[in-house]
């Protein structure tokens, strides 16, 4: 017999996020917008909502600063 769990509301919050990010993804997917960038350089990317605990993007963008490490071909 299955248990039935009481989800908390940090996990509803969540859930709300990751719909709204899935959204954005899609929009952002299909922009085909290309930009030029070099190593060194910092910009500011939509990272999405991950699941569990790694670091989310911020506000309605989802976007956060990434610094580019190694550009290849």
């Amino acid at each position: 017999m299955a248990e039935n769990k009481k989800i908390s509301n940090d996990e509803l919050d969540a859930r709300k996020c990751f719909g709204d990010w899935i959204d954005l993804k899609s929009k952002l997917h299909y922009m085909g917008v290309s930009h030029e960038f070099r190593e060194g350089d910092v910009w500011w990317c939509a990272v999405g909502e991950n699941v569990g605990i790694e670091i989310n993007g911020k506000n309605q963008e989802f976007s956060r600063p990434v610094l580019v490490l190694k550009k290849t071909q």
